[in-house]
């Protein structure tokens, strides 16, 4: 699969009309692979030490719809990070080659990756603006994600609310959380924003500190209905509710085929394989075959029926194990 490729429109220096056009034939291409992919897409998980619970939300999701998805390996969260250059952060030389080393392997199978990215809750700790941290989050996809052959979707996670806060901090929440939407809108090709902020937030009145569910409880132990374990941390119940928050993608992955409860049928061996309840600890008689019972006393009936044999009853008598018919109406049910 081709790696998407961009105009370079400097004037003076840039594409020619040719080069420009063969890059757009180019990237048409490319995107049409990409959609018609049918084989089953791998998940890899990256960012700050809050990274596991979209991939939880994302679990529940795929449960829930019955799709295909492949979640094995692929998680880069090193948690504590923020999206600047210093160490382990996500423009650090050390995380760029362990997220290179990934995704090579990835498209060296030649599979399709979507690239989960939760960043952005320490930026405000280390003092970075939200302008800064989106600069940041564009370099690693145009630089590290778009030249990979594997690479389909860069899904922003949104920067979840933390608990205490202020209007300062939730004001940081919110501008942030719009620049990765808006970098969405205008890179529809490559780009998805995954917005939890929606099953997180206390929607309480006068929440001007952005608080999450339930509105300015920070010590455990938390009440039922909390989103977090400790005001920042999702409890598993938040991961949960983060299903919600990734509904939106399913379209995007593939079903899990319907199975026919007709299909491999082992008679006799209902553990086998896609193997159904048959056999002796299901069904009593082999498909080849169908069963009469005839019992006019009081003892069990054993054994097995010949081959083409059908289950009857006379007409003339009734044994002890049919139901008996139901009264008629007495008259002071009659209407």
């Amino acid at each position: 699969m081709m790696a998407l490729q961009r105009i370079d429109t400097t004037t003076g220096a840039g594409d020619s009309a040719q080069a420009g056009g063969d890059k757009i034939n180019a990237n048409m291409v490319a995107l049409a692979q990409r959609a018609g992919r049918h084989s089953p897409i791998h998940c890899m998980f990256d960012g700050d030490s809050k990274t596991s619970e979209i991939k939880s939300g994302l679990q529940w999701m795929a449960y829930f719809e019955g799709l295909e998805l492949r979640l094995d390996g692929g998680d880069l969260g090193v948690g504590g990070s923020n999206s600047g250059t210093g160490s382990s952060n996500l423009l650090s030389p050390a995380r760029l080659a362990l997220a290179r080393a990934a995704l090579d392997a990835h498209s060296a199978a030649g599979r399709t990756v979507d690239y989960f990215l939760t960043i952005g809750t320490n930026d405000l700790s280390a003092n970075l603006a939200p302008a800064t941290t989106m600069a940041n989050i564009r370099k690693f996809h145009e630089q590290y994600l778009r030249p990979q052959p594997c690479f389909r979707y860069l899904m922003l996670v949104s920067v979840d609310p933390r608990s205490p806060g202020s209007p300062a901090s939730a004001s940081h929440l919110y501008t942030t959380n719009r620049l990765y939407e808006h970098y969405a809108l205008v890179n529809p090709f490559d780009v998805m924003f995954v917005d939890t902020s929606g099953v997180m937030i206390d929607p309480a009145l006068g929440n001007v500190n952005g608080h999450p569910i339930p509105f300015n409880t920070t010590a455990a132990p938390m009440p039922v209905g909390a989103v977090t374990d400790d005001g920042l941390h999702c409890s598993n119940y938040g991961r949960y509710a983060k299903r919600f928050a990734t509904l939106p993608l399913r379209d995007l992955y593939r079903r899990k085929p319907a199975r026919s409860l007709s299909r491999a049928l082992v008679f006799g061996n209902p553990n086998a394989t896609g193997a159904n309840m048959v056999g002796a600890d299901g069904r009593i008689v082999a498909p080849t075959g169908t069963i009469s019972l005839t019992n006019s006393g009081t003892g069990t009936v054993t054994g097995l029926p010949p081959a083409g044999s059908t289950l009857g009853e006379r007409s003339t008598e009734r044994s002890a194990w049919h139901s008996p018919p139901l009264p008629y109406p007495s008259a002071s049910m009659a209407g």
